[in-house]
C-alpha cells in the first residue's frame, strides 16, 4: 500500500476520534462551568455560523481524500491533512457549544470561547470608560495568561444582563 494512502486512513482515523472526542470535551467543560445561571440568545447569524461549521466539517473530509489523490509531495500531504483535521476539529468545538451559549457558575461560554472565573484577570474596558475602541455589545476579558478575549452579544440588553449577571457573582467588581 502506497504510504500516501496510509497518511489518508491514519487522518481519516483522527478525524473519526475528534468525531468521539468532542462530546466528552463538552461534558468536561459544562461540568467544571456548573450549572447555567443565565442563557444568552441565539440568532439567525449564529445559526447560519453553525451551519457553516457543518459544511466545514464536511469540506475536511473531503479535503484528506482530495489530497491523497493528487500527486502531491509527502510533506504537502501531511501539512494538508493536519489542517483538515485540525479544522474539523475546530468546527466540532463549536458546533458542539452552540447551545451552550451563557454564564455558569464558574465559566462563561460564548460561541467557541469558554473562560474559567479563575482564569480572569480584568475587564480593561469596564475600568476606564474612556476607551470606546469596542462597541456596547462586547465584552472584553483580559485572562490571567495575559490575553484578551472580545466576546460578542447580540444585543446591548443582553450584554448589560451578561455584566449585571457577573457582578451578582462578583466577577466584575465594576
Amino acid at each position: 500500500m502506497e504510504t500516501k494512502y496510509l497518511i489518508m486512513i491514519f487522518a481519516y482515523c483522527i478525524y473519526a476520534l475528534s468525531f468521539l472526542m468532542i462530546p466528552l470535551v463538552r461534558r468536561k467543560i459544562e461540568k467544571k462551568a456548573g450549572k447555567m445561571l443565565l442563557q444568552f440568545n441565539i440568532d439567525a447569524e449564529q445559526k447560519s455560523f453553525s451551519v457553516k461549521n457543518i459544511l466545514i466539517v464536511i469540506f475536511c473530509a473531503v479535503l484528506i481524500f482530495i489530497v491523497s489523490k493528487i500527486g502531491f509531495k509527502m510533506w504537502l500531504i501531511i501539512v494538508l491533512d493536519l489542517c483538515a483535521v485540525l479544522g474539523n476539529y475546530i468546527s466540532l468545538k463549536e458546533i458542539s457549544l452552540f447551545g451552550c451559549c451563557g454564564i455558569y457558575e464558574n465559566a462563561i461560554i460564548n460561541n467557541s470561547y469558554v473562560v474559567f472565573y479563575d482564569e480572569i484577570a480584568d475587564f480593561p474596558f469596564l475600568k476606564d470608560k474612556t476607551k470606546t475602541e469596542y462597541s456596547s455589545l462586547t465584552l472584553v476579558i483580559l485572562t490571567t495568561a495575559q490575553k484578551q478575549i472580545q466576546l460578542s452579544f447580540n444585543s446591548e440588553a443582553e450584554c448589560s444582563m451578561a455584566k449585571n449577571k457577573l457582578r451578582e457573582l462578583k466577577v466584575l467588581k465594576y
